[in-house]
């Protein structure tokens, strides 16, 4: 009868509770003796050595055993509850422990010390053999004959197969040598290579009670084959194909299989050793024990690394014709991407870690899918690792085993590449450092820099794992959303590669070659029952989104398919293709109208213009009226100081060319002039608004419209000079989505308007502009007197 002193705090626990307490009940070893019904049982103290050495409220737990185990006292040992004298001198006390020199000193002077030494592996194919009937039972196979002792042999007790403790280890010996019955016609058979190979592949304990767990999976998977399958022929369970030849290799099934290949093969030496230890010494741990738990969960994050797998090297020449099949457009992202790497070295190619690639850009315009693309396109593991609200440094590092709330880092945790096959794990995965913006400066940040210096992260050390980790090896890439908002110490390190969006031609490659796919699988509709044309996807980018991405292009197409899905299920019709017109039946109207910024530009000062927000490049129109007065100006709209700056100085310069605009010089000084700006300034907008304020308030002194969709963008000076000005690909995307015909940019832009691609320089016709003088020419042609 064993008596459990696993986690036994105070003396009551021994003693037991009087029938005056709240909760009365007996001690454990009174407990134990009621089971047993006998006078002179043998009772284990099973582990004696995590006895709590404190004296409690209630008393020494370790000073009422130690009576139990006197001779002088045991003869009359008063239990509280049962209030009257026990007789315990002809017990058998047997102790267990798993540390001796944890065991409290006055016990362990009374103790016979036997040490149990663990078990050979032809030792544990033994006790795999014996106990696997109970296996194959628990496992849910049914079973017409179990193992037994052999002929007029009557069954044994067996000891749990949980439990391979220094109370069970000589039992489930002995059985399993005294046991030379034949195998019964089990559902289930396993080869000794097949448990040889469990054990030395998958298993570094002294003990039984992991390799019989394993096995126990195996048997798992087989009953799980024979749901699935409704075969219920025998499973020979084998180590490698070649073993046992006569069995049919419809019925074999491979450890591997199950478990996967042995990931000891890829740990080090150093971390094998200590992986070993800890087993060791987790297996002497009880099962109940929360110990034993948090440290299975380290062995596990520990074996789980990829310490020295490597992926195949791909050549370079191979790379971009994989990027460009896995992503549309982004040629001069993909290029600068492509020259990180070879700056790695033809033998790593890998990008230094002291320059790392942030990729930027608004929502949906696909610099997640552009790093991953990258990583299919390398053959190597994609790992994402969100920074977003991470401020401390333990989230980078993870939380040393001693506390409670013991975990490994976010960089270890990705590492891992959870749900990837062990095959296609590898040390040198491409890993994104998502949100990079997000992350606090400080020790966040900092831990975050020892992980990407090449002259550290060699032996990167995460607090949780304890074991230096390579890092030099690994792909790093960064997503922001502004990287002004990086902090400081990592700034330094970005290479900033900006992806401004998508024009309608590549829109409309990626709706028809990658979101209408993904939307028709995911839910569960085929091309022959639902398809859009060309014209429907057009109308979809044109009247349903205006965004720089494709994210509310493929949320649309989303809610479409769902529509289609439950119509199609309810009635049995499917549209098959559809077109513009059946995208208002499915979704709703469409929000936008085509020619919006054109027709509002048929009136006296209106003119549109380009800026940028967190969403991409945007249009925005700024309106100027004239009024009977004294020459007032009065600006209006949401503005920030930029823009009020752009407008003082655009109204000056209006002022002081009067003389040049006709009948404006003779009414200028009885002119009040009101201008608004209706969408504002944006946190992103950079001094951009000069050139539109000055053409709306020249249109509205003059009484002449602006030509026709134009929009333009540029800062100017007291003296009509046209500055450059920053993100000139977004704002000619939001040109060309809003339908513009033409954009009037500064002349010093020129280089910026030469690196776009060919199809957005197609769509909208590009005017520079060096001085007002150029503007005015393009958007009021005819309006300045030379």
């Amino acid at each position: 009868m064993s008596v459990p002193l696993g986690g036994v705090w105070d003396e009551a626990h021994v003693r037991g509770l009087p029938p005056s307490f709240r909760s009365p009940e007996p001690g454990l070893v009174v407990q134990g003796l009621a089971e047993a019904k006998v006078r002179n049982p043998v009772l284990i103290l099973d582990e004696i050595d995590k006895v709590s050495r404190r004296t409690s409220t209630v008393g020494n737990p370790s000073a009422a055993l130690l009576e139990l185990l006197d001779p002088a006292q045991n003869t009359a040992f008063v239990d509280r509850y049962a209030g009257v004298p026990v007789d315990l001198s002809e017990v058998m006390w047997i102790g267990t422990a798993n540390n001796l020199e944890a065991m409290p000193p006055p016990l362990r002077d009374r103790m016979d010390v036997i040490e149990v030494p663990g078990y050979t592996d032809e030792e544990k194919v033994a006790i795999v053999r014996r106990h696997l009937d109970r296996i194959v039972e628990d496992s849910g196979l049914a079973v017409e004959r179990l193992w037994t002792g052999g002929p007029g042999v009557t069954p044994r007790e067996r000891t749990d197969a949980g439990r391979d403790d220094a109370t069970a280890q000589s039992t489930l010996l002995v059985e399993a040598a005294d046991s030379a019955a034949p195998a019964s016609s089990l559902p289930v058979e396993i080869t000794d290579a097949a448990v040889r190979a469990v054990i030395r592949g998958h298993t570094c304990e002294a003990g039984v009670r992991h390799l019989l767990r394993l096995v126990g999976s195996v048997c798992e998977e087989v009953a799980c084959r024979r749901v699935t399958t409704g075969d219920a022929s025998p499973v020979l369970i084998v180590a490698h194909d070649g073993e046992r030849p006569d069995a049919p290799a419809s019925s074999r099934l491979r450890v591997d299989e199950v478990l996967g290949p042995a990931r000891h093969e890829t740990v080090p030496d150093a971390v094998r050793d200590v992986v070993a230890r800890e087993q060791e010494r987790v297996m002497a741990l009880p099962r109940a024990d929360p110990e034993a738990a948090r440290a299975f969960d380290w062995i596990e994050v520990a074996t789980d690394l990829p310490w020295n797998r490597r992926a195949a090297r791909v050549g370079e020449s191979a790379v971009m014709p994989a990027l460009d099949r896995a992503h549309v457009g982004c040629e001069q992202q993909k290029q600068r991407l492509l020259d990180h790497l070879a700056a790695g070295g033809a033998d790593t190619g890998m990008a230094p870690a002291d320059t790392l690639p942030c990729l930027t850009g608004p929502a949906g315009v696909g610099k997640t899918a552009l790093a991953r693309s990258l990583a299919t396109a390398l053959g190597r593991p994609f790992v994402e690792v969100s920074l977003a609200g991470v401020r401390d440094a333990a989230a980078i590092r993870g939380i040393a085993r001693p506390r409670p709330d013991a975990a490994p880092g976010c960089l270890v945790t990705g590492l891992r590449q959870r749900g990837v096959p062990a095959e296609r794990k590898s040390a040198d995965p491409v890993v994104v450092l998502d949100r990079l913006d997000q992350l606090a400066e400080g020790p966040a940040a900092d831990a975050l820099l020892d992980a990407l210096d090449p002259d550290r992260n060699h032996v990167f050390r995460d607090h949780y794992v304890g074991l230096p980790i390579d890092l030099s090896a690994v792909t790093w890439l960064a997503t922001a959303a502004d990287p002004e908002r990086v902090p400081g110490t990592l700034q330094g390190r970005l290479d900033v590669i900006t992806l401004p969006g998508y024009c309608e031609t590549e829109k409309l490659r990626i709706a028809a070659e990658h979101v209408i796919p993904r939307q028709l699988a995911r839910h569960g509709l085929t091309p022959e029952r639902l398809s859009f044309s060309a014209a429907a996807i057009r109308r979809l980018i044109r009247g349903y989104t205006r965004e720089a991405g494709v994210k509310h292009l493929d949320r649309l197409v989303g809610a479409f398919a769902r529509r289609i899905a439950r119509l199609g299920r309810e009635d049995g019709r499917w549209p098959g293709e559809v077109g513009p017109e059946a995208l208002g039946a499915g979704i709703a109207e469409p929000p936008f109208r085509e020619g919006e910024f054109t027709a509002r530009t048929r009136r006296p000062g209106v003119a549109v213009g380009l800026g940028v927000s967190p969403a991409g490049g945007r249009l925005g129109v700024v309106e100027a009226r004239s009024l009977p007065g004294r020459g007032a100006v009065r600006v209006t709209g949401t503005l920030s100081t930029t823009m009020r700056e752009s407008a003082s100085v655009a109204l000056t310069w209006v002022r002081e060319h009067a003389h040049r605009l006709g009948a404006l010089a003779l009414t200028f000084d009885w002119t009040d002039i009101h201008v608004h700006l209706p969408a504002g300034g944006r946190r992103q907008d950079r001094p951009s608004a000069g050139v539109t304020i000055v053409t709306a308030v020249v249109s509205v002194l003059t009484g002449k419209a602006v030509r026709p969709g134009v929009a333009m963008t540029g800062e100017i000076t007291l003296s009509g000079d046209v500055l450059p000005v920053g993100s000139v690909e977004e704002k000619l995307l939001a040109a060309g989505r809003c339908g513009m015909a033409a954009v009037v940019v500064p002349k010093a832009n020129r280089p910026d308007v030469m690196s776009v691609g060919d199809e957005l320089r197609r769509e909208v016709a590009v005017h520079y502009a060096a001085s007002i003088d150029d503007v005015l020419h393009v958007a009021l042609p005819g309006v300045l007197r030379e």
